[in-house]
């Protein structure tokens, strides 16, 4: 990725080049920052402090504004892209504490010392991108960059939700598919359907409508049957009651006992003897 830096510690990176495979296998680290990052096209899945975070722009553009406060390790697991093109902007952490005043209150997340705010580039922020891809002249692709940043924050603060009628067909299957990954990857923090909607770049009433369309049930009801489906499968594969109920969202092991027995026919116990009986 070439690199771009500017005044006030401000960089600007772009990567657009066929990309098969991850150049550095091993771990490194990253400083304190705080990025946002485009996936134009391609694939590419790395752990960052831990956390497995993939990013596909196979069908949609896909992104995601993280802060990190301190060195943090990340391992790249896979790239690839015909081409991959990506572009970022990274700042210190607190680059935008006296340029954005509401955005404590807005953007809650970024407040964690490991934040990842997941994102659907709208329309705005894509034009943006891709003619920062197309300048040459630094000056003009810092204020390109600057309105990118701007367009991001104000889109993940509520005040440009992305219309559903712009999403189509294949983007409603992505975000759907993007928010099962979401609901995996935040096990256990037992989010509301509003938090999910914003990890996922889509408004509220505009994920409501489109599970409502594709699935025939309700957002809250496919938020449950995947919370207790992967904390049935964690029963399978040996967790303990106690950590399936967490998965699930219940505080109560006795609960999620009940919860599981009225949807699969079955106890914990019966789950776990099931999985032991096919080994």
């Amino acid at each position: 990725m070439s690199i771009q830096h500017f005044p006030g510690d401000f960089r600007l990176g772009v990567l657009n080049e066929p990309r098969l495979g991850v150049i550095e296998t091993g771990p490194s680290r990253v400083e304190p920052k705080l990025m946002v990052f485009l996936l134009l096209s391609g694939h590419q899945r790395f752990v960052l402090g831990g956390r497995r975070i993939e990013m596909d722009a196979r069908t949609l553009p896909d992104g995601a504004l993280f802060r990190v406060t301190q060195p943090t390790e990340v391992v790249f697991e896979h790239n690839f892209g015909q081409p991959l093109t990506k572009l970022s902007l990274a700042m210190p952490p607190d680059w935008l504490e006296n340029l954005a005043a509401p955005l404590a209150g807005a953007l809650p997340d970024l407040a964690q010392d490991l934040a990842v705010l997941r994102f659907l580039p709208g329309p705005a922020s894509l034009e943006t991108a891709r003619a920062i891809l197309r300048e040459e002249v630094p000056l003009r692709r810092m204020a390109l960059g600057m309105t990118l940043l701007d367009q991001v924050i104000a889109g993940l603060a509520g005040r440009q939700p992305e219309p559903l009628a712009q999403i189509g067909p294949e983007g409603g299957a992505a975000i759907l598919a993007r928010l099962r990954r979401e609901i995996v990857a935040t096990a256990g923090e037992k989010l509301a359907a509003p938090d999910l909607a914003r990890r996922c770049g889509i408004g509220l009433r505009s994920l409501e409508r489109l599970v409502r369309e594709a699935e025939g049930s309700s957002l809250g009801a496919l938020i449950r049957t995947e919370r207790m489906e992967m904390a049935l499968r964690s029963l399978r594969g040996g967790a303990s009651v106690a950590q399936a109920a967490h998965l699930a969202g219940y505080g109560s092991a006795g609960n999620f006992a009940t919860a599981l027995r009225n949807r699969f026919g079955m106890t914990p116990t019966d789950a776990r003897d099931a999985a032991l009986s096919r080994r």
